[in-house]
């Protein structure tokens, strides 16, 4: 997963970079929790433990990606947008 992840990173930031002149842009959301219908009991549980400590909604990711799609957001590009509830935060903490 992690080298999996960390490719996917590292792509989105090269096409960035190449795509720019173009007038492209290219970013990258990475979701915590998410409440999903195939969703497990351990993963509801992971959900509930984040700083917000709740699970996402998919409608939060939704709006978040649309507006990464749309015009206004037309000067971002290169960028990595985690939406954890704050998960990856507490886990620097610790």
């Amino acid at each position: 997963y992690a080298a999996a992840k960390a490719a996917m990173l590292g792509l989105m930031r090269s096409l960035a970079l190449d795509e720019a002149k173009y007038g492209v842009t290219c970013n990258a959301v990475l979701p915590g929790w998410i409440e999903t219908d195939t969703q497990s009991a351990h993963e509801k549980l992971q959900g509930m433990k984040t700083p917000l400590g709740r699970n996402g909604r998919p409608e939060e990711i939704g709006s978040l990606v649309g507006w990464i799609a749309s015009e206004n957001s037309g000067y971002m590009t290169g960028q990595v947008l985690v939406v954890d509830g704050g998960n990856s935060i507490r886990e620097e903490r610790a």
